[in-house]
């Protein structure tokens, strides 16, 4: 049985935010000519031929596009192509940087169906998953731990708001340097954070 099927399906598609487009562009750098990296032809943030349905245009040497024309071809692949492969799994109910970091993840990589084990891996096991994904070649390279890392803290943003709301509404959160002792976080008090 597949874990995520225990979440409520959502009836839109989500959209990628400025934030995920951002951290995209971060990662992939834009070019206006072609460039040959991985023996692969790429222009703008990374299109490539795969594109061509997305772009209309074959790329060849000498091809050079615009800024605009880079960012419309991302938006575009985005929307396209990748947003649905993280939309495959909307029973997860995604929050939306849980969404973006996913997208940029499926951007880079092509899918999310082996982080999330084809939907059989809890939000919690995915989000630890990431950092796995930080090879090419069988090298660990830089860039993609970076890259993972990132992708990794945007999804779990919504988690760590949950759990500092939950130590809130319960009386234990004081914040650092927050002196303050109440019956409720009296046993905790020995602890640094409080």
């Amino acid at each position: 049985q597949k874990i995520f099927s225990r979440y409520q399906k959502k009836g839109n598609a989500m959209k990628i935010s400025d934030k995920g487009l951002n951290l995209i562009k971060k990662f992939e750098g834009a070019t206006d000519r072609l460039l040959g990296a991985v023996g692969v032809w790429t222009i703008g943030y990374g299109t490539t031929n795969a594109d061509k349905a997305i772009t209309g245009t074959t790329s060849c040497q000498g091809l050079k596009i615009s800024q605009a024309t880079a960012d419309d071809w991302l938006k575009q692949s985005v929307d396209i192509k990748y947003g649905p492969k993280v939309d495959k799994y909307s029973a997860y109910n995604w929050s939306q940087n849980e969404y973006d970091a996913l997208v940029s993840f499926a951007y880079n990589i092509g899918s999310i169906d082996g982080l999330t084990a084809s939907g059989s891996r809890s939000k919690d096991e995915i989000a630890d998953k990431f950092l796995a994904y930080n090879r090419a070649g069988g090298k660990v390279l830089s860039g993609l731990t970076r890259r993972r890392q990132e992708e990794r803290a945007l999804s779990i943003i919504r988690a760590l708001k949950n759990n500092i709301n939950l130590l809130k509404t319960l009386g234990l959160f004081c914040p650092i340097g927050h002196n303050k002792v109440t019956s409720k976080n009296k046993k905790f008090s020995k602890y640094k954070a409080f």
